[in-house]
């Protein structure tokens, strides 16, 4: 089955292997399949995996799809039924930013959403509309990437302009790190800047706001997109709202945009309507606490951009190069002004992605689910887990140290509901027989991989958050961590298992990170023996 237009089905019954194929589809080589292995570059494979055999808590990263979203996947793709000539994706599209919304707590006044393969691209396409909405096609972009070494590896490039990777999500080849064509201007002038800035630099907030300040008096066409982070893949919140109000406060909209980097999705509703209210861009994605799979992204537009972007001369700003990063239906069908100028690119992009549509369609089954758990419980079950995990690492001091922002809990209120509770717990591991002495970069990779292995003694795959180098105050050089994570299908399914019953039990969770210490031991002690 290919993947170029919109694939239209009456009733049919669609093979698994069809399926698999068309959920790993339209996203760029980090989805691909290794042919050895059978799974992508975050150890996931196109279809559910089975849970006797497969351990997970990877949702920092990625996690493989679940047999209820694979099962709801099949059944939608009986009923894409175009009767009237309209893209039945288009149309589902359009009902699943509603639902966004009713989650949120909402309405299509208040925002606009587009969907992206991931969130990188959601930080690309943020970067366009920013841009867009810039009153002169000469004034100066320029990034502030608060934190960039706790976000996506690849934010970076995308933030600048640049592309990110090898491929774009048609396939076709791109020179990584290479300038986009037409992002900067129609001269072609780099009108696009981008500066990062440490997560710990960032804990020092006045620098954060002699950073901006910075920024904006460099000169007088300038217009500042301030990335702020929150959650970052380590469970981190930068800066805090303090400082936010402060920076917003001192500057126009004309000269600050704030996009919120929430693409790990631990916000809660309100949190999110909050910053709507405020006039910041939110990028999000459906595979983190939401284990859809890996590509689901979007971004949520506040209203008070919609007439700059539906008047924007997109025309401009677009080129056969940038158009091939999304297609027709992941823009609202408000925004005529950017579908009629997609619509003369039809050589290089989709009328719809069906891969990321079922992706994002597999989240909003993980997200149904969870939204139906009263909050009480789940709030309950993030405690109790956040404890066995706790003890978990206590457990083997000698082979696994967590990672402790002593300070997190400050950035955190009530307003974040059961996301003011950890619910990604970092962990170092130990060099045998040496203190305060870890793993490296290399090392923990070679782990990782070792994890996804079966074998005699550990008959099971185990997936956990990838190894990042990262740099922390009080350690030695830099040092990998790596990540547990509790997620919203783990607590969904505790849920069921117990028909909502309390006090809640974790006992499935604990037999799990059981499970995945004794694999990590063994590889470490085995590596040991052989060195």
């Amino acid at each position: 089955m290919t993947h170029t237009e919109t694939i239209t089905m009456k009733k049919k019954v669609i093979s698994t292997a069809e399926l698999k194929q068309l959920v790993c589809s339209g996203g760029d080589e980090r989805l691909l399949l290794d042919p050895l292995t059978g799974v992508n570059m975050y150890g996931c494979p196109p279809g559910p995996v089975e849970p006797s055999t497969w351990v997970h808590l990877s949702s920092s990263t990625a996690t493989p799809i679940s047999n209820g979203g694979f099962s709801h996947l099949a059944e939608i793709m009986t009923t894409l039924d175009e009767t009237d000539g309209s893209d039945p994706v288009d149309e589902r599209l359009e009902a699943i930013r509603q639902e966004l919304f009713n989650y949120i707590g909402i309405t299509s006044v208040d925002a606009d959403i587009v969907f992206v393969p991931s969130g990188t691209d959601a930080t690309l396409q943020a970067v366009f509309l920013a841009r867009i909405c810039l009153p002169r096609a000469t004034t100066i972009l320029r990034n502030l990437v608060l934190a960039a070494d706790e976000a996506a590896g690849r934010v970076f490039n995308a933030a600048s302009g640049f592309h990110f990777n090898a491929k774009n999500i048609r396939g076709d080849d791109v020179i990584k790190g290479t300038p986009i064509p037409g992002l900067h201007g129609p001269t072609g002038d780099k009108t696009i800047e981008c500066i990062d800035v440490s997560f710990e630099k960032c804990q020092d907030e006045a620098y954060i706001e002699e950073s901006v300040d910075r920024l904006v008096n460099h000169s007088g066409d300038t217009h500042v997109l301030l990335h702020a982070l929150d959650t970052s893949k380590l469970g981190n919140r930068t800066p805090s709202h303090d400082c936010l109000n402060r920076i917003e406060q001192k500057y126009s909209k004309e000269a600050l945009t704030i996009l919120i980097d929430a693409c790990q999705f631990r916000m809660s509703p309100w949190r999110i309507r909050d910053h709507i209210k405020r006039g910041r861009y939110i990028t999000i994605t459906g595979s983190k606490f939401f284990t859809g799979p890996a590509f689901s992204g979007a971004i949520i537009v506040p209203a008070c951009f919609r007439a700059q972007i539906q008047q924007a001369p997109v025309n401009n700003y677009m080129t056969n190069e940038l158009a091939a990063y999304s297609a027709i239906s992941d823009w609202p069908q408000s925004w005529t002004n950017i579908r009629s100028c997609l619509n003369t690119y039809t050589t290089v992009l989709w009328k719809s992605n069906i891969g990321q549509f079922l992706r994002i369609t597999a989240a909003m089954f993980e997200l149904r689910r969870y939204s139906a758990i009263p909050s009480s419980w789940r709030e309950q079950f993030i405690v109790a887990a956040t404890a066995e995990i706790r003890a978990a690492f206590s457990s083997v001091p000698d082979l696994l140290e967590p990672l402790e922002n002593k300070t997190r809990n400050s950035f955190f209120d009530e307003f974040d509901e059961e996301f003011r509770h950890l619910t990604i717990f970092p962990f170092f591991i130990r060099q045998p027989n040496k203190v305060k002495t870890f793993l490296n970069l290399d090392a923990c990779k070679e782990l990782y991989q070792k994890l996804q292995i079966p074998n005699e003694t550990n008959p099971i795959t185990v997936v956990i958050g990838q190894p990042a180098a990262i740099v922390v105050n009080g350690y030695p050089d830099t040092v990998t961590t790596f990540r547990f994570s509790i997620d919203a299908r783990t607590i969904s399914d505790a849920f069921e298992r117990a028909h909502g019953a309390v006090p809640v039990k974790t006992d499935i969770l604990q037999s799990r990170l059981r499970l995945i210490i004794k694999k990590i031991a063994d590889i470490v002690n085995t590596n040991d023996n052989q060195s």
